[in-house]
């Protein structure tokens, strides 16, 4: 399935939640890949070398298509799955949730370690805001000069991002733009009533 916009978080946010003597601190963040994930991962962990566990649940993609879950040595599904339901259950991507936990030397069984997880995880994000982002599209626009006011008028009017401008001495004027992928259909079909153009993807 693919989609015109997206929803994630809008700031960072972090909360601690204790059951019985251990302590849980949830953290929660802006993710655009991988590479990122793991930054931050290593800085928490930095910050609490004490920590018995770093677990965590991320999800990444424009179109919701890439996810990852990790107990980090807690019992299956207990850590990771709970987290990430949170993050499901909110309809959000490009984010991760960590919750670090210390140890408190009482035992909380399967049902006290998903409670604990989840709720932590619950309660770090209701810290945060929640954003809908449109998703935008990255194209060139070729056309001859004499359109292009008239070309620069649609864009602006679609709020259209300029990224970059280039003229040529065969009269051919180009423009690289960012636009809503819901407005993307409705450029082209201006344009195409009255000029004449190119177009390709960047």
């Amino acid at each position: 399935m693919f989609y015109n916009s997206y929803f994630t978080i809008g700031q960072q946010a972090q909360a601690i939640f204790k059951d019985r003597g251990s302590k849980f601190i949830g953290s929660i963040h802006n993710v655009e890949n991988e590479t990122e994930v793991k930054l931050i991962l290593s800085k928490i962990k930095t910050e609490h070398p004490g920590a018995n566990h770093y677990c965590y649940a991320w999800r990444i993609g424009k179109n919701y298509d890439a996810y990852r879950t990790n107990d980090d040595g807690e019992p299956n599904n207990t850590a990771g799955k709970p987290i990430f339901s949170v993050i499901q259950s909110n309809n959000l991507t490009n984010t991760l949730i960590v919750v670090t936990r210390y140890f408190g030397g009482t035992q909380l069984g399967v049902p006290g370690l998903i409670n604990a997880y989840k709720t932590t995880a619950a309660e770090t994000l209701a810290l945060t805001t929640i954003v809908e982002l449109q998703i935008q599209l990255d194209f060139e626009l070729q056309f001859n000069v004499d359109e292009l006011s008239a070309a620069m008028l649609l864009l602006k009017q679609l709020n259209a991002t300029i990224k970059n401008q280039e003229y040529s001495l065969d009269n051919v004027y180009k423009i690289q733009y960012s636009i809503d992928k819901t407005k993307h259909e409705l450029l082209l079909n201006k344009l195409s009533k009255h000029y004449t153009f190119k177009l390709k993807e960047v």
